[in-house]
């Protein structure tokens, strides 16, 4: 640890990182992610990953801490098996919210006319405002 190591993606400027272990956890409804890698000089080698299915999380929101901390050790834990080392920091990422759509009808009388930008700009400003949320 404690040495810094140049990344480069495609063909852009090196990024400097630190060096040694990388964990990260992609925590979701459905499922929880752990993954493990060894950066080295301009590198990052996977050296650990595992999939669990998700328990104790709906929508984005913590419904069971219990299960939810569960999920979360096992992917850890089998992630560091593989990878036969142990974390200590890891980057989380987890998905917050309750997505929606909403959708709009609007329409418009051409009498005969030929569709034109303008129609297309005003139908599409009435289904955005008819769309904005409270709040």
């Amino acid at each position: 640890m404690g040495e810094i190591t140049k990344m480069r993606t495609a063909n852009a400027e090196p990024a400097v990182s630190r060096s040694g272990l990388i964990a990260v956890l992609d925590i979701g409804s459905s499922k929880t992610v752990c993954l493990i890698g060894k950066a080295e000089t301009g590198t990052l080698k996977v050296i650990g990953t595992a999939l669990r299915e998700s328990q104790g999380i709906k929508a984005g929101t913590v419904s069971g801490i219990e299960a939810a901390e569960e999920s979360i050790r096992e992917a850890v834990d089998a992630a560091e098996n593989m990878a036969d080392a142990r974390i200590q920091n890891v980057l989380i990422s987890v998905a917050c919210g309750q997505p929606m759509s909403v959708n709009a009808r609007v329409g418009m009388a051409l009498d005969g006319a030929l569709v034109s930008d303008a129609h297309l700009s005003t139908l599409l400003a009435e289904g955005r405002a008819k769309c904005k949320l409270d709040g």
